[in-house]
């Protein structure tokens, strides 16, 4: 795999990073050049042929930075392979309604820039580490969720699914082969 990848990220709490990290080493695992950096930090895509745009859910949404990006960047981003991946306490227990409650979350993104169409969306549970948290958050979590303390992440479901849509990267990123 010779692409160029972008695996791009917002993050409230620092949860996402590790996820967006994952994605990048097991692409780098199948021979990839990838970049892994947050989203405030890239200003061109012009190096890349694939992108993969994550973010945190906060307040029921993707994280204000992240819909920017793939606003501004929409016209780059419909030419390329683009994967979505979400990342949200819903996942927390993997089931049909929490995938689809989820996915729903991205919904508004998807509706707002129809032009991109990504070639696959990943849905991963967060870490929830109330000390990192602002103390609103904390009271709103105590007093309004059920949510607790924990590491819900599963790294084995990150790998499986970066290596997933490491084929659609790579075979849409490739140039044709051009003959005489």
């Amino acid at each position: 795999m010779s692409t160029q990848i972008l695996v791009a990220y917002a993050s409230e709490f620092g949860s996402t990073v590790e996820i967006a990290e994952t994605i990048g080493q097991a692409l780098r695992d199948r021979g990839a050049q990838v970049d892994v950096r947050a989203i405030v930090d890239v200003a061109t895509l012009a190096p890349y042929s694939a992108a993969i745009i994550g973010s945190a859910i906060y307040n029921g949404a993707w994280l204000p930075e992240a819909v920017h990006f793939v606003e501004v960047h929409a016209a780059a981003l419909s030419r390329m392979p683009t994967a979505y991946f979400v990342v949200c306490a819903t996942m927390r227990e993997d089931t049909p309604e929490h995938r689809q409650g989820a996915r729903s979350f991205l919904d508004p993104v998807l509706a707002q820039i129809p032009q991109i169409r990504p070639i696959d969306i990943g849905l991963f549970a967060g870490k929830i580490d109330p000390p990192k948290l602002p103390w609103p958050v904390r009271l709103r979590m105590r007093f309004t969720t059920n949510l607790r303390q924990g590491d819900y992440r599963r790294w084995d479901d990150v790998r499986n699914w970066a290596a997933s849509i490491a084929p659609q990267l790579q075979i849409a990123a490739t140039p044709p082969i051009e003959y005489e």
